[in-house]
C-alpha cells in the first residue's frame, strides 16, 4: 500500500508473469495456459510490462530446484533435532535426505492460479491492508489514488467490510 494502486498492481502483474515464466524455463504456451489466457496475450503483457523475454529463458532455473528446496527444508528439520537423535540414526536419515526430499517434492501438489484469480487474491490483499491501517474509505481511496466510487465497489466485489465507515 506504499504506492498507488494502478502502479502496484502493474508491479504485481510483473512480478507474477515473470516468476510463472521461470518456473516453466520461459515456455509462452504453458505460461498462457496455467494464467487462463492467449498465448498472444502473454506476449503483448511480456512487452508491456517489459519483462526481458531472452533473458528469462537463460535464468530460469528447472525443475530440481523444488526438490533443492525440501532437502534444504529436510536437513534443517533433521539439524534441529540432532541433538534428539541416535547419533546412528541420525547419520542414517541425512544419508537419505536426498532421496526422501525427492519424494516429498514428487508428492507435493503444485497449486497454479490463473492471472484473474491471482490479481483478485492481490487486490483483496491490497484494500484489506489499505483499510487495516485505520483509514476510512475516502482516505484508502486518496491513499490509492482512485475514486472513492471505485474502491467502494471493489471493496462490495472482494467482500470486505470497511471498519471506519
Amino acid at each position: 500500500t506504499s504506492m498507488p494502486y494502478k502502479k502496484a498492481k502493474k508491479a504485481f502483474k510483473r512480478a507474477y508473469l515473470l516468476k510463472l515464466l521461470q518456473q516453466h524455463l520461459g515456455n509462452i504456451s504453458t505460461a498462457a495456459s496455467i494464467a487462463g489466457i492467449d498465448r498472444r496475450s502473454i506476449h503483448r503483457l511480456v512487452g508491456s510490462l517489459k519483462l526481458p523475454a531472452t533473458k528469462i529463458r537463460d535464468a530460469s532455473q528447472p525443475a530440481y530446484v523444488r526438490q533443492t528446496a525440501v532437502q534444504n527444508i529436510v536437513e534443517d528439520v533433521l539439524e534441529h533435532y540432532k541433538p534428539a537423535l541416535n547419533q546412528s540414526k541420525y547419520k542414517a536419515l541425512s544419508t537419505h535426505s536426498e532421496a526422501l526430499s525427492q519424494d516429498i517434492a514428487k508428492e507435493l501438489p503444485e497449486a497454479h492460479l490463473s492471472l484473474k484469480e491471482a490479481e483478485k487474491a492481490f487486490e483483496h490483499a491490497y484494500f484489506s491492508q489499505l483499510l487495516a491501517q485505520g483509514t476510512t474509505i475516502a482516505q484508502a481511496a486518496r491513499k490509492a489514488c482512485l475514486r472513492y466510487e471505485v474502491v467502494h465497489r471493489k471493496l462490495k466485489v472482494l467482500g470486505i467490510k470497511p471498519q471506519n465507515v
